[in-house]
């Protein structure tokens, strides 16, 4: 195929000979013999390229080998790639695989190659994927040029793989999740006082007919008129159940390819599940939008992190969130009694301009968060932005506090 400018040349160079047939009249014949020569050498050029590497570029194979389509966050995965010439010429052509902003290269992801007749050239790479979700990978794109890069040859080695990323450990165990672990440990939720026995001794209150007269605290028997009895009460620990609702709409996917709105939920809500799992509660998962109502049930288990992991690895955020639609999904899926936590992006407001106060409670203990917007913006933060994100942010959150309140 030849390209632009070199149509451009060849019509320059035939112009020039018709010219210079008219200037030989006065003399001039050396023109003539110059745009020949100009114009004999781009067409053998040309000509050349297509019968030695045009014809053959299709014997060119192409495979690639990813050492796993299961991938997390950030962390690097070999891949292998192979071109065979089948071909009984000599072939020298640029590569490069083709991959969305989500991954990260390193390695020989591009290149030149000059390959023999019946030769096999590896070429070794990594790519590391910066978001969670499922991607593609591919195609591998080939083409050569001509020495004067006037007429060229490509060809796409649809060769597409499906890779599966989960989010990463490091994200996982290094951040911190103390706001939602401040709940669930520190306002006594998990304490059930109770007359008779138990793990620690609570204290004492009066008598009434219900108890059972074995748990008499007799040492305390009469001291303010002489027949009056008390029972002891032990404290016990009870468990319980948790579920995190987590908004999983378009709205989350604001960011960049370092730090996404998703991730950040995702992360927060893997390492608050192994605190409560040290508190022997089950944890359960909704992810929920427009698109996505995706339940998993309490488990008091690290193996529903893994498949929390295994489901967000082949999903990407989508569609919109609805604090009203959630709720009723909440109702609906969870049958137990559970603490709910909801992890949203402000963007939900959009639809549920009018809230009701039973949309908004499930029923149940429930803690709902809007994230703050802010440090997710692609182009740099100014003061309106910040401004008129935080305004957003802040309305939003008045809003829902006044809703849930009935006011």
């Amino acid at each position: 195929m030849i390209k632009k400018t070199g149509y451009a040349v060849i019509a320059a160079s035939i112009y020039g000979i018709f010219e210079s047939l008219i200037y030989s009249v006065y003399g001039f014949e050396f023109l003539a013999v110059f745009f020949l020569f100009i114009f004999f050498s781009i067409a053998l050029n040309i000509i050349s390229f297509n019968n030695r590497i045009g014809k053959n570029f299709k014997y060119i194979k192409v495979r690639r080998e990813l050492n796993s389509d299961v991938m997390k966050k950030k962390e690097r995965t070999k891949v292998n790639l192979y071109f065979k010439n089948e071909s009984r010429t000599k072939l020298y052509f640029n590569y490069f695989d083709t991959l969305s902003d989500v991954f990260s290269l390193y390695g020989d992801y591009s290149g030149f190659v000059t390959i023999k007749p019946g030769e096999t050239i590896e070429k070794h790479y990594e790519i590391s994927p910066n978001s969670i979700g499922k991607y593609k990978v591919g195609p591998i794109k080939i083409y050569s040029e001509d020495p004067m890069r006037l007429s060229f040859v490509q060809a796409v080695s649809e060769i597409i793989h499906e890779v599966k990323v989960g989010p990463s450990n490091s994200d996982t165990f290094t951040q911190r999740s103390e706001r939602l672990s401040n709940f669930i440990f520190t306002t006594g939720i998990h304490r059930s006082a109770k007359a008779g026995s138990g793990y620690n001794f609570f204290g004492v209150r009066q008598y009434n007919d219900s108890d059972d007269f074995r748990h008499v605290a007799w040492t305390k028997y009469g001291i303010l008129n002489g027949d009056d009895l008390y029972v002891k009460e032990w404290e016990e620990e009870r468990q319980i159940d948790v579920l995190f609702l987590i908004d999983y709409s378009n709205g989350t996917n604001i960011g960049n390819i370092n730090r996404r709105l998703y991730d950040t939920f995702l992360a927060s809500v893997i390492n608050a599940s192994y605190l409560i799992f040290k508190n022997r509660d089950g944890v359960g998962y909704l992810l929920h939008s427009s698109i996505h109502d995706i339940f998993i049930p309490p488990v008091k288990s690290s193996k529903v992190v893994n498949k929390l992991e295994k489901v967000v690895s082949e999903i990407r955020p989508d569609g919109t969130f609805s604090i009203s639609s959630a709720t009723e999904s909440i109702k609906k899926n969870l049958r137990k009694n559970a603490m709910v936590f909801t992890l949203m992006s402000p963007h939900y407001a959009v639809l549920d301009t009018k809230l009701r106060t039973k949309d908004v409670l499930s029923g149940r203990q429930q803690y709902n968060y809007i994230m703050d917007p802010r440090g997710y913006f692609n182009e740099p933060e100014n003061d309106a932005i910040v401004e008129l994100s935080e305004t957003l942010f802040t309305s939003e959150r008045v809003r829902l506090e006044t809703v849930a309140q009935g006011v």
